[in-house]
């Protein structure tokens, strides 16, 4: 390895170090920051901060999932679209994680049990996440918890109209313990129930 590159710690891969971050992208992995010529060099750095930062991350997933369905913004393909719905709920389930794990925050643990809207998002994440929804990570009481269908509404331009396409519409259904949810607006009242939690302990004025 020349003095030009580094090795992440937990691949091995050889990277530039000018863009070692960029490459590795592990939040753990030596980093390398370029300043005024020179290299400084951390070992050991955690880019993450507080609970704030996945809470934030789940409004960022929430409204980008909101703008696909929408068929707002930019041109996305049933896949992106359904990458932003699969995010949303495992961004949404994992604010539980930041909370638990931060200190600062003096929450040890946070149960969800009493709310359906948060078992769902967390059958929905964990299934996503595995593929597979096991009984010891389930919730709900119903390991078949998933997302039963994706629907999308083409929006071509008028004919003769020389306009592009507009974006795609997308909807898709949650069934769980024989019933159907509309998913776009389970996780508008999944961001609503961790804001009425995270208000309960104290954390959101």
């Amino acid at each position: 390895m020349t003095a030009r590159h580094m090795s992440c710690p937990r691949t091995g891969d050889k990277v530039p170090k000018a863009r070692a971050y960029e490459k590795c992208g592990h939040l753990r992995a030596t980093v390398t920051v370029w300043a005024f010529g020179q290299v400084a060099k951390g070992t050991g750095v955690n880019i993450s901060s507080r609970w704030h930062e996945q809470y934030d991350r789940m409004h960022k997933s929430h409204r980008k999932l909101r703008t696909v369905s929408r068929g707002e913004g930019t041109l996305s393909s049933s896949d992106e679209a359904r990458d932003a719905l699969y995010h949303f709920f495992q961004d949404a389930y994992h604010v539980r994680d930041w909370v638990q794990n931060d200190q600062q925050s003096r929450i040890e643990r946070i149960s969800i049990k009493d709310s359906d809207v948060l078992c769902l998002c967390a059958d929905l994440c964990n299934g996503t996440k595995h593929l597979k929804l096991k009984e010891s990570h389930c919730w709900t009481g119903d390991t078949s918890t998933t997302f039963t269908s994706q629907s999308v509404a083409v929006r071509p331009g008028a004919a003769g109209s020389g306009q592009p396409p507009q974006p795609a519409l997308y909807w898709w259904t949650v069934e769980s313990k024989g019933k159907q949810y509309d998913a776009v607006e389970l996780a508008d009242q999944v961001v609503r129930a961790w804001d009425d939690v995270l208000h309960e302990h104290g954390l959101l004025a």
